[in-house]
């Protein structure tokens, strides 16, 4: 999974695919054709303008601090990673939000005991166990 062989020109190359904390979870071709592909063991490749996961090295991803309380998070219509950061919140979020096609899809979800995910559609999920995400209020008197 480290690395894979690509064709430039007419030169042969090794592609390095080196480890991250959170993955791709969609391969498109355009914004409209799209496929599973979970980076963390395949990666996205156009084949005659169609999408194809190739499960012989890693795909695209981000680097999280993991020294911090993170998770990984999906946004915008081709599912982009991002670590997101649990830590100290006062007030949490109540709604989590798609990816995708699903980008404008809301579900309720207490962030103060769970924290958002999407399936490989896209579709907002709710996972219990760990924080979500918040604001900080900050000192004085405030009410979430």
């Amino acid at each position: 999974l480290d690395y894979y062989c690509s064709i430039e020109a007419t030169a042969a190359e090794c592609v390095q695919t080196p480890p991250h904390s959170c993955y791709t979870k969609r391969c498109f071709a355009t914004n409209t054709t799209s496929i599973p592909c979970d980076g963390a063991s395949g990666r996205c490749e156009i084949d005659e303008g169609a999408p194809v996961c190739v499960n012989t090295s890693r795909g695209s991803g981000v680097d999280c601090d993991t020294s911090r309380d993170w998770f990984c998070g999906y946004t915008g219509t081709e599912f982009e990673p991002l670590c997101l950061y649990s830590d100290s919140f006062d007030c949490f979020n109540t709604k989590c939000r798609g990816a995708g096609t699903h980008v404008d899809t809301a579900i309720d979800c207490d962030q103060a005991t769970s924290r958002c995910g999407v399936d490989d559609e896209g579709m907002p999920t709710c996972v219990e166990g760990k924080k979500g995400l918040g604001i900080m209020c900050g000192e004085g008197k405030w009410k979430c």
